[in-house]
């Protein structure tokens, strides 16, 4: 505890065996992938591949990196944190270092990025260019933690996607998942070009074309 002036500050750290505090929403993650997609990015991560988290709501990018990095306390993110990558940087997603960044899915439309895992928020979509398949996580301990997180959130199993893990097909709905529209790209039932043109253009393949995506199963 501290004194400035008269201010009285403290600093507290989070209790024994529980996640540290967050200053954003961490259930939008899981209001945006099912579980097991959630699983497949914090394996990614994990892994240390190249993440790129994507949505036309720049809001969520922040919250669901932030989430992210808290869930793996007490380790620490391996790589470069990008959770809002400006446009005017897109170049490192070339990088060949690990990171996890988030963009807008305009921004990179029709770019080639090699060896890099995509996570569409909007659309609970996972896709990826690279070519090695990653380690699944060790079944014993990842069914105790399905088990678990859908006793702690119990409609997590009423939003699952029928999609598992990776796959090249984007949904053919448009949803904002509740979480707004905003100035960030337009989601939601009127918000415009951004969800239905990524469901035009994601056959195309954001990172490379639908030639060279190559998806896998975690």
């Amino acid at each position: 505890q501290f004194v400035v002036g008269d201010v009285s500050i403290t600093l507290k750290r989070a209790p024994p065996n529980t996640l540290p505090f967050l200053h954003v929403n961490g259930l939008n993650l899981f209001k945006c992938l099912s579980l097991s997609n959630v699983l497949a990015l914090f394996n990614a991560v994990l892994q240390e591949q190249k993440t790129v988290l994507i949505s036309c709501h720049l809001h969520l990018l922040v919250e669901a990196a932030e989430t992210l990095i808290a869930l793996f306390f007490p380790l620490c993110l391996q790589g470069v944190y990008m959770p809002l990558l400006p446009s005017k940087l897109l170049d490192f997603l070339h990088s060949p270092v690990p990171f996890l960044a988030g963009v807008h899915p305009s921004w990179i439309k029709g770019q080639n990025y090699d060896e890099v895992v995509f996570v569409y928020l909007d659309d609970d979509q996972i896709l990826t260019t690279c070519h090695s398949a990653m380690e699944a996580l060790p079944k014993r301990p990842r069914e105790k933690l399905e088990k678990r997180l859908e006793e702690v959130l119990p409609w997590l199993s009423q939003h699952r996607s029928p999609q598992k893990g990776m796959s090249s097909k984007p949904s053919k709905h448009k949803h904002s998942m509740g979480i707004g529209g905003g100035q960030g790209g337009g989601g939601g039932d009127d918000g415009g070009g951004g969800i239905e043109e990524k469901h035009e253009d994601a056959h195309n393949g954001y990172g490379g074309g639908a030639s060279h995506l190559i998806t896998k199963e975690i």
